[in-house]
């Protein structure tokens, strides 16, 4: 598998390929055995027969094991691998004399834990294994002939010829913490028997000794791996070191192992090992931690890493075993649903059949989209078989984008599905045909998803079956909130504010479906409290009602209130009866909402002799936030008026205060927003960047930035994003670089970033590094992927 790679070649030899002599057969057989560089013992219930009438051994196994012991211990090869078969538990009732010797070897393996051996089920877990054997070795040794390179590279060049030779014959063997480690090892201890005044031990020293450490750990040792923090001091103040092979990849491993918080070296550590034209992060993939495997599919996944034509069902072997655990399944899974082919399609959908929690939704979501690469409709076809309960955005626009030219089949099609998603869009294009049939609707009005309620609603009602207000709102409160006081105690704590959202947009609808007449008749006899259809009648009629709204929305609707409380003393006959302080105590709420409405109402008519106005409400701060608002200010605004949308980003959306639990901001808020500010100020980008803006707000900015102007920003002006509190912020800042700067430029800004005494962020250094130390071609759409997140 990365044997051709690597420029090896694997040659199986067994007994049974001896060529035939004259001689003892046994040593005829040790006689291959001694070129071997692996040993690979394989047993299961026999133990075999005497090599020859001696008795010294007792099987020819323990003659060809016995002298792979003695010649490893003396030359440091071959290494040694034992698998066993597992034994059926009858068998060991009456084991006979051969299992009873096999079981004796593996107490003996067992209690003298020099080696370590595995066991093996069936033909699937023993093809596992055994190509892990050997994937191993070859790494080590591939890691072994490029430190021999390297050293070569290093000889001094003076002296002829025959000088260097005979200093490459003197050289010590190679150790498996190379000539550089064991020689750093041998100073560390000097320095500790020095006087501690004389001489202090760095820290970047210990982080050094605690890889080699590390890289020594045997079947016993605690399983540890060095720390995020050793691992970036090994990066910032550790190069002047010579790494040997090994070390180079224990850096690699601890990289891999922390990948996906983004926060340690790796692609220093990779290039440096010839990492990215090796496929090294393949071999991680199937050999390593269960964090490592993990972390080397998602960095292929990252850089569009491919897997070899010739042997990709073995990959997806490794990745799908059953022992696998289920992060490396999913981090599998992501990619195929990047890079995967219908070829793919049978393992994967081995994986969904599972049933795995963990793993079950990416399994749905890798087929759809490499269903989706054939075609629309084949895609469709594997979300409608597959029923997911629920489905990425992206995989929802890449479905539905073409919602017109859909089939009426294929959108009935989605209306029972399992995700709500998938059902509001199937309801949502019904509707818009008129296809919807009034029997489908009444049982959707039922569904347990308010988008869906609030279609087959407006279905129903475009059929012309009446709702009241009250019963419009028992729909769409849904079934189990409409049974009274103890379904609503009930649901009290999973309150949605997207109910009310959706009743306001069924009342605008059926007061736009009326008309002049009924709107003005039902306006006479609204109060303060309800102004929609003055609100209808004056969007509807701006021309002749849009001044008395402006003068209205000037006033925040302080006048309009005063008449409703003078209203009020004269039907109570008392300025202190308790209905006019009850409409006292909810002046601030309604003034808020009623000049919030008609300002959303101003701001759509994009008239530019508004725009006071607009900045005058904006900057009293009277009104909640709203799209309208920020639109608007793109269209007609200033550079002044980026000072007002970062305000006004910082408020609760118009309406959202009436969820008693709060709501999650919608993060096309700060898109928006945004996108507005880049307009205004793309002529001052670092002074807009320096701005006191929410961390959301600025991750925004700087993804919303075209690459050419974010290359015209000087080296200051982008260390500010990159030292900011915020972790988004930092990270979209430096994949920015990436994706806009030079490396060359990237070396001076991460030199810069990582000069003494400053303070530094890991994840900064992180992705600054991969785009220093990664191929351009790699790195660049790698950044733009993860920007368009």
């Amino acid at each position: 598998m990365i044997a051709d790679e690597f420029g090896y070649q694997i040659e199986l030899v067994g007994w049974e390929d001896t060529v035939s002599v004259y001689g003892r057969p046994q040593t005829t057989i040790n006689l291959d055995l001694k070129g071997c560089e692996l040993f690979v013992g394989l047993m299961w219930k026999k133990w075999g027969t005497p090599p020859d009438v001696s008795g010294f051994y007792s099987s020819g196994f323990e003659e060809e094991y016995e002298t792979s012991v003695k010649r490893r211990l003396s030359e440091g090869s071959p290494e040694i691998s034992l698998l066993f078969k597992e034994i059926n538990p009858a068998f060991l009732s009456d084991p006979g004399e051969d299992l009873k010797k096999v079981l004796a070897f593996k107490e003996r393996l067992t209690a003298e834990k020099s080696i370590l051996f595995e066991n093996f089920a069936d033909i699937r877990d023993f093809e596992k294994r055994i190509r892990r054997c050997i994937w191993n070795y070859v790494i080590r040794l591939r890691a072994q002939d490029i430190n021999d390179a390297s050293i070569k590279k290093q000889a001094p060049t003076t002296g002829g010829e025959k000088q260097q030779t005979a200093e490459t014959v003197d050289s010590p063997p190679e150790t498996p913490l190379s000539i550089e480690g064991a020689k750093f090892l041998r100073e560390l201890i000097a320095k500790t028997e020095r006087s501690a005044a004389e001489e202090s031990i760095a820290a970047v020293e210990i982080a050094r000794f605690r890889l080699l450490a590390n890289l020594l750990g045997r079947q016993g040792n605690d399983d540890r791996s060095l720390g995020v923090h050793d691992a970036n001091l090994m990066f910032s103040e550790g190069k002047a070191f010579t790494f040997g092979r090994f070390e180079l990849l224990g850096l690699i491993r601890t990289g891999l192992r922390n990948f996906s918080e983004g926060n340690t070296p790796l692609w220093y550590w990779l290039a440096a090992a010839d990492g990215f034209s090796l496929q090294i992060l393949q071999a991680y993939s199937v050999v390593g931690g269960d964090s490592e495997r993990a972390g080397a599919v998602a960095a292929m996944r990252l850089i569009a890493e491919p897997l070899p034509s010739d042997n990709r069902d073995e990959f997806l072997d490794h990745w799908f075993v059953k022992e696998s655990p289920s992060t490396l399944r999913v981090a599998a899974l992501g990619y195929l649903g990047d890079y995967g082919t219908t070829l793919d399609l049978a393992k994967i959908r081995k994986e969904f059949d599972r049933g795995d929690n963990q793993t079950v939704g990416a399994a749905a979501d890798a087929i759809i989209r490499i269903s989706l690469r054939d075609s629309r409709g084949k895609g469709i076809d594997a979300l409608y078989e597959l029923q997911p309960t629920s489905i990425s955005d992206h995989v929802q626009k890449a479905l539905f984008d073409s919602g017109p030219a859909m089939s009426s089949e294929t959108i009935v099609g989605g209306i029972s599905h399992r995700s709500s998603e998938v059902r509001r869009i199937a309801v949502g294009l019904a509707r818009s045909r008129h296809m919807l049939p009034n029997e489908m609707a009444e049982r959707l009005i039922n569904d347990g998803d308010v988008a869906v309620r609030y279609e087959a609603l407006m279905s129903l009602v475009d059929a012309g079956r009446p709702f009241s207000d009250g019963e419009a709102k028992m729909v769409l409160a849904g079934p189990a909130r409409s049974r009274g006081l103890i379904g609503s105690l009930m649901t009290l704590g999973s309150y949605d504010p997207e109910v009310d959202r959706r009743f306001e947009q069924f009342r605008r609808q059926r007061l736009h479906s009326l008309s002049d007449r009924e709107l003005e008749e039902a306006a006479t006899e609204s109060s303060i409290f309800d102004q929609e259809e003055e609100f209808v009648l004056a969007e509807r009629h701006f021309s002749l009602r849009g001044e008395e709204l402006r003068r209205r929305v000037d006033d925040q609707y302080n006048a309009r209130f005063s008449r409703e409380i003078e209203k009020t003393v004269e039907i109570s006959g008392s300025a202190e009866a308790e209905l006019v302080k009850k409409t006292r105590s909810l002046e601030s709420y309604t003034r808020k909402e009623l000049t919030r409405r008609g300002l959303d109402i101003i701001c759509r008519q994009a008239d530019p002799s508004d725009l006071e106005r607009v900045r005058a409400t904006l900057r009293s701060g009277f009104v909640d936030y709203s799209a309208t608002d920020i639109e608007y200010l793109r269209r007609f605004g200033e550079w002044e008026d980026i000072h007002l949308i970062i305000e006004a980003v910082k408020r609760p959306e118009a309406g959202s205060h009436r969820s008693i639990l709060g709501s999650a901001l919608d993060d096309s808020k700060y898109r928006d927003a945004a996108r507005a500010i880049n307009t205004l100020g793309r002529n001052r980008l670092a002074e807009v960047l320096a701005m006191l803006a929410p961390s959301e707000l600025l991750v925004q900015l700087v993804a919303g930035i075209p690459d050419k102007a974010f290359r015209s920003l000087n080296d200051a002006a982008i260390m500010l994003l990159l030292r900011s509190e915020a972790e988004q912020v930092r990270k979209f800042a430096a994949l920015k670089c990436v994706r806009a700067l030079s490396k060359r430029r990237l070396s001076k800004l991460l030199a810069a970033y990582m000069s003494p005494n400053q303070f530094r962020y890991y994840n900064v250094v992180h992705w600054l590094d991969f785009g220093i130390s990664t191929p351009r071609d790699r790195a660049s759409p790698a950044a733009k992927k993860l920007l368009n997140k």
